[in-house]
């Protein structure tokens, strides 16, 4: 049926390892969760960073440790 998946708590997204998804809002509040199911995941924040530090995290992501 066309109709049956648009309840929002009766789907899941799935990705591709190296994916990524840029600053969003989770429709209807709900949590968001992760698995990971082989290799490692990270998380970092940078709070208004300036355009020289937002230029040295994309020139080497896995190594920045400043902002």
């Amino acid at each position: 049926k066309w109709n049956e998946w648009k309840d929002v708590d009766k789907f899941a997204l799935l990705s591709q390892g190296g994916h990524h998804t840029t600053l969003h809002m989770d429709s209807h509040g709900y949590g968001t969760w992760f698995t990971v199911q082989e290799g490692w995941i990270g998380f970092g924040w940078m709070s208004r960073p300036t355009d020289e530090e937002r230029d040295s995290w994309m020139a080497s992501p896995d190594c920045y440790t400043d902002g």
